[in-house]
């Protein structure tokens, strides 16, 4: 702090003993910057001179941040002073670096920049720091049943600025109004934000439902698609990265099986039908009735590999084929 208050002193004395001022000789331009939290950011920022000189030498600088009291960082002889993770470009660009930037970052700053060819007192810039929040993480209520009561989950976190969540089902209903989004800080001024879905009666027709994660300009930056377990759907059944079995899984393998059985026992019958009536065929032939001596009946015989004749007297005679 007393270094600070030391550049600055220096600072304001020096710009005395030029005979022309500083803000007629010399301009600091900036752009506004954004970065990425925990990655690292560059300021970009230039001389804009009056002079034909160019060759301008930076031998000092303060940077303030809007609402802070204290030096954000500064810079002296080769000797930084404040947040360890700013440096300066190089003693002849004030383009600045942020390493590791994080979302406290972000704000309004002012630089003041002492060089060879005067002072600069109102030199600013702006950063905008933004994250990109997780892959959103879905789950629903116990004992969901058609018809019945249900709420849907889906929540992500890490991210920066506040963005918004949005859900859809199969048709591609939007259902966000009957959501509602709560918002929590962490410490590092990251955002985690969880939605919850009610219905008072949901249709599993309406499955499968999409969770989709919007960032600050609401850009998608993730979705989740799941559907939701019925209660009587099996217990192994999951959602998001594991497959859901649901009623039509379940049922298709069991038709196309027995479909199979019914199938197989259709031949079967077919098959004995045919067997049987082979057997008949080749077995059963007409029985032929002889009047024999008196009043008694002759009847042919059937042996296998033979075939009975009967003769004039009633006898029966066997032939080999």
């Amino acid at each position: 702090m007393a270094s600070a208050r030391l550049l600055f002193l220096i600072l304001m004395l020096s710009s005395v003993t030029f005979k022309t001022s500083a803000q007629r000789l010399l301009e600091l331009e900036c752009q506004p910057a954004a970065g990425f939290a925990g990655k690292e950011t560059k300021i970009s920022c230039s001389f804009k001179t009056v002079i034909g000189d160019k060759d301008i030498t930076i031998s000092g600088l303060v940077i303030t941040k809007n609402g802070q009291k204290d030096v954000f960082f500064s810079w002296l002889d080769n000797v930084n002073k404040g947040d360890p993770r700013v440096k300066l470009s190089s003693r002849t660009d004030p383009s600045l670096l942020f390493t590791n930037t994080t979302v406290s970052d972000e704000g309004e700053y002012e630089y003041k920049i002492m060089t060879n060819r005067g002072m600069i007192k109102d030199g600013r810039f702006s950063l905008r720091v933004t994250a990109r929040y997780s892959d959103p993480v879905t789950s629903w209520s116990d004992g969901i049943k058609e018809g019945g009561s249900a709420e849907l989950y889906c929540r992500a976190s890490g991210g920066y600025p506040e963005g918004a969540i949005h859900w859809f089902d199969t048709t591609g209903t939007n259902w966000t109004k009957n959501a509602k989004l709560d918002i929590t800080e962490t410490s590092d001024k990251l955002l985690t934000m969880s939605s919850t879905l009610t219905f008072t009666s949901i249709d599993l027709s309406w499955a499968t439902f999409r969770c989709v994660v919007l960032n600050g300009k609401f850009v998608k930056e993730g979705e989740q698609t799941f559907k939701p377990i019925a209660k009587d759907a099996p217990a192994d059944a999951v959602s998001g990265d594991k497959k859901n079995l649901t009623n039509t899984q379940i049922i298709a393998p069991v038709v196309v099986i027995g479909s199979l059985i019914v199938g197989l026992l259709f031949t079967l019958i077919i098959f004995r039908r045919r067997r049987s009536n082979q057997a008949r065929r080749v077995s059963t032939l007409p029985i032929l009735n002889y009047p024999g001596n008196g009043t008694e009946n002759h009847y042919t015989e059937v042996e296998q590999g033979h075939t009975a004749n009967p003769t004039q007297n009633g006898e029966v005679i066997k032939i080999k084929p």
